[in-house]
């Protein structure tokens, strides 16, 4: 069954072709001359029209990319990503464990970005509190709009929650500092020696 992307208020780049599959809930796109930037954009647009579903993205290059939210089993994977960061280490690793991520899998979910069967990114949000929990991306993948894509994704959780605050702590300083900043959100004030951010 094909679909017109207006249907669901998206712009898409011109000559880009796709294909629902209702059973399985998935949209498969394929393109060619497309950079990662348009694709990245697109897989997020797409993933937030229906945050229960998993959206895959096939490129000119071969590269799938896909977007989904984790399961169990994904957890030892989430738990390196955390560790491996360069900014915002844990200071204490043990503030945040492995039942800590299964309730975040379990109830708002946890979401992930995947190029080629791997797991490069993940974000978590808790609609409790408006808190953004998580949000990383493996090193090698940064700087090509997958943190933005999964960052919008976490948002959306918080706005279909009805959560009047949003906020998050982020190190001084940081590459995450400057993103935080580019994306409209205001520092009002400190934590622990983070910056409190708020939208």
């Amino acid at each position: 069954m094909g679909f017109r992307a207006e249907q669901y208020g998206i712009g898409l780049p011109i000559g880009l072709h796709m294909h629902v599959c209702d059973r399985r809930n998935i949209v498969i796109c394929r393109f060619a001359n497309f950079d990662h930037l348009s694709l990245v954009d697109t897989a997020a647009k797409l993933l937030c029209v229906d945050l229960k579903g998993p959206r895959y993205l096939t490129g000119g290059s071969g590269a799938t990319i896909l977007m989904r939210r984790a399961t169990r089993d994904d957890v030892p994977r989430i738990m390196q990503i955390r560790a491996g960061v360069r900014e915002n280490r844990l200071r204490d690793p043990s503030r945040v464990t492995v039942e800590d991520v299964f309730w975040f899998v379990d109830n708002p979910g946890i979401f992930l970005w995947e190029e080629d069967s791997s797991v490069v990114g993940f974000s978590a949000s808790d609609p409790r509190n408006g808190n953004i929990f998580a949000l990383f991306v493996e090193e090698r993948y940064e700087r090509r709009g997958i943190g933005q894509a999964l960052f919008e994704c976490a948002c959306k959780v918080l706005v279909d929650a009805g959560c009047s605050r949003m906020w998050l702590t982020t190190w001084p300083g940081t590459r995450a500092e400057r993103f935080y900043r580019k994306a409209g959100w205001r520092v009002t004030g400190m934590h622990n020696g983070n910056l409190v951010f708020e939208k």
